[in-house]
C-alpha cells in the first residue's frame, strides 16, 4: 500500500500481539478507487459493519471510516482502498477479550486498468485443486483467513489465466479466487448460495440489484456439478475488475452471450466505469 491511516493516525506498523495477524480474527474490504471517488462505499461499509456484527467485533461508525477513505482517495484516479479490522491485541490463546474498540487500518494503493481485451473478448480461467472449505458461521464473509485463496492462486503462473474457480469437496463451483461467478443455463441467470461457503461480494450485489430493476431476478443456489456442465456463459465479477466474461475453463469454450452483455450494459449504466468498454467499442 503507498499509504496507511491505523486508527486515523499515518502509520504502517501494528503490534506483534494483534489478532488479526495471531489468528485472523477480523475482517477486510478493497474498494475501487475512479476519478477520486470511493465507488460503492456505502455498500462496503454496509457489509463491514454487518461482518463485525457477526464477529462481535466494535464498528467505528460509518463517519469515521468514510472520512478515512476519502482522505486517501483524493486525487486518486485509479486506485484501491482497503480497510482492515481487527479484533486488536489481547491476551495469548484462543479467548477474546471483549474490546472496547476494534483495530481500524486503512490503506490505499495505485492499479492499473485491466486491458480492454479481457472485457471484450473474456479471459481464460482454470479449475483449481484446492478445495473451499464449508463453515456457514462464516459464509459470506471477508474475513482475514484467505489461505485457501492464498493456495489456489498459487496453482497456476501462466499470464494467459486470469483467475481460477475454486469448489467444495462434492465439486460444486463456490466461487473464483478473487471473484463471484454467475453462470447462464437454460436461459436463468445462476450465481452459487452463501449458505456454508463463499463470499457475498459487492459486486455480486449489485449485479442482482440490476437484474431486480429489469424486471428480473438471480437465482442463488448450490451450483451442482451437473449444473455447471450445462452452464452456456460464465461471468466473474469484484469491486476492482467489474465484471469479466469467461471463454475458456481449462480447454472448455464459453460464448460471450447475451446474459454477459446485458449485465456488462447495466453495470456500466450503474456507474461501473471498466463496463463501458463495450459502448465505447461501438458493440
Amino acid at each position: 500500500m503507498d499509504q496507511w491511516l491505523i486508527n486515523g493516525d499515518i502509520a504502517d506498523s501494528i503490534p506483534a500481539g494483534d489478532r488479526g495477524l495471531a489468528y485472523g480474527d477480523g475482517l477486510f474490504e478493497t474498494i475501487a478507487v475512479r476519478a477520486n471517488k470511493a465507488r460503492f462505499l456505502r455498500q462496503h461499509l454496509a457489509r463491514l459493519e454487518l461482518g463485525c456484527k457477526r464477529l462481535s467485533l466494535p464498528y467505528p461508525g460509518d463517519a469515521i471510516l468514510v472520512n478515512e477513505v476519502h482522505q486517501l482517495a483524493a486525487g486518486r484516479s485509479h486506485a484501491a482502498v482497503k480497510i482492515i479490522m481487527t479484533r486488536g491485541v489481547g491476551r495469548r490463546g484462543y479467548a477474546a477479550d471483549s474490546p472496547e474498540a476494534s483495530q481500524r487500518l486503512v490503506g490505499v494503493t495505485a492499479t492499473e486498468a485491466h486491458p480492454a481485451d479481457y472485457y471484450l473478448s473474456g479471459v481464460s480461467v482454470v479449475r483449481c485443486n484446492t478445495r473451499v472449505s464449508r463453515n456457514p458461521l462464516l459464509a459470506g464473509m471477508k474475513t482475514l483467513n484467505r489461505l485457501e485463496q492464498v493456495l489456489a492462486r498459487a496453482e497456476w503462473q501462466s499470464p494467459k489465466v486470469a483467475e481460477g474457480l475454486m469448489f467444495d469437496e462434492h465439486e460444486n463451483l463456490i466461487s473464483g479466487v478473487m471473484s463471484n461467478v454467475f453462470l447462464a443455463v437454460d436461459n436463468t441467470l445462476l450465481t452459487p448460495g452463501l449458505s456454508y461457503s463463499g463470499i457475498a461480494g459487492t459486486m455480486r450485489q449489485r449485479v442482482i440489484d440490476v437484474w431486480l430493476k429489469q424486471g428480473l431476478r438471480v437465482t442463488e443456489c448450490a451450483i451442482t456439478p451437473e449444473l455447471f456442465s450445462e452452464a452456456s456463459e460464465i461471468f466473474l465479477t469484484n469491486a476492482l475488475i467489474g465484471l469479466w466474461p469467461v471463454k475458456k475453463v481449462d480447454a472448455h469454450e464459453y460464448s460471450y452471450g447475451d446474459f454477459s452483455r446485458r449485465t456488462m450494459g447495466l453495470l456500466a449504466s450503474a456507474g461501473v466505469s471498466e463496463c463501458n468498454v463495450l459502448a465505447r467499442a461501438g458493440s
